[in-house]
């Protein structure tokens, strides 16, 4: 399974890049996995629903149609780190060949885009800035892959 996470913006906090960098490394041990960002909007006088919808569209443009589609959203289903690592096991079980996480900007995913999804999922019920989410995101997903392969790291 590939995995892909795209984001609203890039990760602008050299710390929080770093980190990311250091939890795509460990996660390489076991999975492919790539990020990409896509431009967030910066149009002052469009709505955030229409800034929600253009971000939307140029997300759509860097996601396969066949991938099993993960958006991050506060109203998602809350996984503990145990659901998460059950939920990568039941995907590789079925089979599936990419997964993708998106993760939205300041202003979250336009509600046709979680429509779209195939699973919405909450990281926590705090509101966050999306590059804690990304990057929490990423720590998770580690920590599932230990679980899954015996590691210590969840203990």
């Amino acid at each position: 399974m590939k995995i892909k996470i795209l984001t609203v913006g890039e990760l602008e906090n050299p710390h929080l890049d770093a980190l990311a960098d250091l939890y795509l490394k460990r996660i390489r041990h076991y999975l492919p996995i790539a990020m990409e960002s896509i431009k967030p909007e910066r149009i002052k006088n469009l709505s955030d629903e229409e800034i929600r919808h253009r971000e939307a569209e140029k997300l759509y443009d860097k996601w396969g149609e066949s991938d099993y589609h993960v958006a991050l959203a506060e109203s998602g289903k809350p996984f503990t780190s145990v659901d998460v690592a059950t939920f990568f096991n039941r995907l590789m079980g079925q089979s599936i060949k990419n997964l993708t996480f998106i993760v939205g900007g300041p202003l979250g995913l336009s509600k046709d885009l979680l429509l779209k999804a195939n699973q919405v999922l909450s990281l926590s019920k705090m509101t966050m800035p999306h590059e804690f989410a990304a990057v929490f995101l990423l720590e998770q997903m580690y920590r599932a892959q230990t679980i899954l392969h015996g590691g210590k790291y969840h203990k």
